[in-house]
């Protein structure tokens, strides 16, 4: 982001995170100004484009890096340009954002896993664009989004910066599991079936106090067969929760001969040697699964036909190859 010589920055929050423990002094001899230029700094007084600049060459970082994070807003338009100001949405948050997207997708499509939508993301840096195509009808939706904070004059836009440009990571990678397997980012097409996507499922082992969990895992090459088998499962065991969201669901259970207490489910394609890739579970499918799980028939019938699958044993295996 080039600053602009007129203006004048906030850059307390950053600044009194990154000066802890050095020496004023020093700081304001590397950098060839006052220690009443970094007092003001620090008090949260705006300071110039210039002040900011030197401070930021004492700190070894860039002077986007002092901007305080917790005032990076997202602007965003939908079927609308960012140069146009009345088609302008702020969001404090990028989530607030894509939450709008995933609910928007899910009005669009007419199906549970949401396969009749196609999403193109077209990201860099501190910006992304999306098209959102209905494949059915053919509507389409656009929405284009930017990091910025406010300041005297308004909004500036963000060119780089470290926090914004992490959010927009987790954020493409959101739409990638949330919204449907036709996913294109950046001109890559994110998935290649040669088949429609099985099921895995990882097991872990929540101990207090314990981060190491894992358990193991159990792949299912096609969703007939984990239906089937999860069906039978839920028959003869009883579970204390589930949970379902976007991206996949969660069943607890509190049966210590299982060796394991929480189950995570999520769509999956599995290639050659055991190789991974998880696919989309939008929020209406986790529901509508969460639904099934808890009814007191406790049988899932929204994934596949119910007269087909196999039957496999439910737990996981010490296979390290998705042939089980």
């Amino acid at each position: 982001m080039k600053l602009a010589d007129n203006k004048s920055y906030d850059i307390s929050k950053a600044l009194n995170a990154r000066l802890k423990g050095q020496y004023h002094s020093a700081i304001c001899y590397e950098g060839s100004f006052s220690e009443r230029t970094l007092i003001r700094a620090k008090q949260g007084e705006p300071v110039r484009a210039k002040s900011v600049k030197a401070i930021a060459k004492a700190l070894d970082c860039e002077p986007e890096d002092l901007l305080n994070q917790n005032d990076v807003c997202w602007l965003s338009t939908r079927n609308a340009s960012l140069t146009n100001p009345a088609a302008i949405n702020i969001h404090a948050s990028l989530s607030e954002f894509i939450d709008g997207v995933i609910a928007a997708a899910g009005i669009l499509s007419y199906k549970l896993d949401q396969s009749d939508l196609e999403i193109s993301i077209d990201f860099k840096a501190t910006s992304l664009s999306l098209e959102l195509c209905q494949l059915e009808s053919g509507i389409k939706n656009y929405w284009s989004v930017k990091a910025g904070y406010p300041d005297d004059t308004g909004i500036t836009y963000i060119e780089s910066n470290d926090s914004a440009e992490l959010q927009l990571e987790l954020a493409v990678e959101r739409l990638r599991m949330s919204v449907t397997d036709n996913v294109t980012i950046n001109g890559i097409k994110q998935f290649s079936y040669c088949h429609k996507p099985g099921w895995l499922v990882v097991f872990h082992k929540f101990k207090p106090n314990d981060f190491e969990s894992y358990v193991g895992e159990q792949h299912f090459l096609n969703a007939e067969d984990f239906q089937a088998t999860l069906n039978e499962w839920l028959q003869g065991n009883n579970i204390t929760d589930v949970n379902g969201e976007e991206g996949g669901v969660a069943i607890s259970v509190d049966k210590k001969e299982l060796g394991w207490n929480v189950a995570l489910f999520n769509r999956a394609n599995f290639g050659p040697g055991g190789g991974v890739v998880e696919a989309a579970v939008p929020p209406n499918f986790a529901k509508k699964l969460t639904t099934e799980i808890r009814s007191k028939d406790k049988s899932i019938s929204c994934i596949s036909n119910p007269e087909c699958g196999s039957k496999l044993k439910f737990g996981p295996c010490k296979q390290s190859v998705s042939t089980y």
